[in-house]
């Protein structure tokens, strides 16, 4: 099939990484707050992944991994969250605001 790699060889994915930066430090000042405001950012996070051909391959607390068949998907996906993130910020007033972090390895 076409875009699948050759038979025995693993198919390479970029993996965009990303969790609520200080979330603990949020929680410490309202943890029912705090969940609420991470589940609210995370239901809006999933759908910018998926518009960049994207999926969710784990969840873990304040933080997700998630695929892309491409690096570019990937970066623009990472650029679309922040850039989301920081409207979500701009318009809580009574939730606590968190900052995500975002890693993608680089080649040397």
């Amino acid at each position: 099939m076409k875009g699948e790699p050759p038979a025995g060889e693993s198919p390479l994915a970029a993996i965009l990484c990303a969790d609520a930066a200080a979330f603990s430090v949020f929680a410490g000042r309202g943890e029912a707050a705090a969940v609420r405001a991470l589940k609210g950012h995370i239901g809006a996070i999933e759908p910018v992944i998926g518009l960049h051909s994207g999926r969710v391959v784990k969840g873990a607390g304040d933080g997700f991994l998630a695929e892309f068949g491409s690096v570019v998907e990937a970066v623009s996906c990472a650029d679309a969250i922040q850039t989301m993130m920081a409207a979500r910020h701009h318009r809580l007033t009574h939730s606590p605001k968190q900052a995500r972090r975002r890693g993608a390895p680089r080649e040397r």
